[in-house]
């Protein structure tokens, strides 16, 4: 069995509205498609510290991933597990890909539902 752990950095602009359509971007690699490595002989904290310094100059203990969502495909033995992160905008040094905004790209449904579930401002959160 393939485990995959996929990473979904948001970075938020301070600059707009909580609410508005372009204060999340979404960090892609050079084909559009999110940051992904497969699980091996490394801890998963290890691996996702790997694909972050991969694209990026954080740290995960800054802003660590949390795990937002998991799929299994039965005909490739493959699981996905899906960790999200959110950021301020201005902090990160970018390595390779970019920051691009949610509303020019097309996610898959599994990626695009797990975005939608992230609180954008205190309005958003449920609390107790």
């Amino acid at each position: 069995m393939k485990v995959k752990l996929t990473l979904i950095l948001m970075e938020a602009n301070s600059s707009r509205d909580s609410l508005s359509s372009n204060y999340l971007s979404i960090l892609i690699d050079e084909n559009r498609n999110l940051p992904s490595i497969y699980l091996t002989t490394k801890t998963v904290d290890e691996t996702l510290q790997k694909l972050l310094w991969e694209y990026t100059s954080l740290n995960r203990a800054w802003s660590p991933p949390q795990i937002s969502a998991c799929r299994h495909n039965k005909d490739d033995l493959e699981t996905e597990i899906l960790y999200m992160a959110m950021i301020p905008d201005g902090i990160c040094g970018l390595k390779k890909g970019s920051f691009i905004n949610l509303e020019t790209i097309r996610l898959d449904e599994f990626y695009g539902s797990a975005i939608a579930r992230v609180p954008r401002s205190i309005d958003q959160c449920q609390f107790g």
